[in-house]
């Protein structure tokens, strides 16, 4: 055999395996299901039962998964059923710090998201000065976005 043979079933080899990574790639947010109530109405349930800091809220596992801080300052971790919106399990950790109050809430980034063109968000955390959130864009190709939680801003991720 030799050498451009080898190139050529090396090259064919390497379009294929290519061609099957990317048609074969599914996004987290294939999985939620189509009667999964929106993350934003996660986040004012979850607000409503008293957990006003919320740290991250993602849909993982079959479920939504959130951390926030309880009134007793404790981390929880809980679990949500995507169809129902129901709180299924929780579980309180240890003692958090106060997190900080940004001037854009979950919620806001959010509807900022949605606003600048993007879908179907299954993640969104809050890390010090910013929200970092999974979505999808008009193309449903799954996109990292990060929104400034001072002025809203939503910039996509690059790498």
């Amino acid at each position: 055999m030799d050498v451009l043979n080898c190139l050529t079933i090396t090259e064919v080899i390497l379009i294929t395996g290519l061609f099957f990574i990317l048609s074969t790639s599914v996004t987290l947010a294939d999985n939620l299901p189509a009667t999964a109530v929106p993350l934003s109405a996660v986040i004012t349930n979850l607000q409503t039962k008293g957990y006003n800091n919320i740290k991250e809220v993602k849909f993982e596992h079959g479920f939504y998964e959130a951390e926030a801080m309880n009134a007793q300052e404790n981390e929880v971790k809980l679990e949500i059923d995507p169809k129902t919106n129901a709180i299924t399990k929780t579980k309180i950790g240890y003692k958090m710090k106060s997190m900080a109050n940004p001037k854009i809430s979950m919620l806001d980034a959010i509807k900022k998201v949605g606003a600048a063109g993007y879908h179907d968000i299954y993640k969104i955390e809050f890390k010090k000065d910013k929200y970092e959130v999974k979505a999808l864009d008009k193309n449903n190709k799954e996109v990292e976005l990060r929104v400034n939680a001072n002025t809203g801003e939503v910039s996509k991720e690059w790498f």
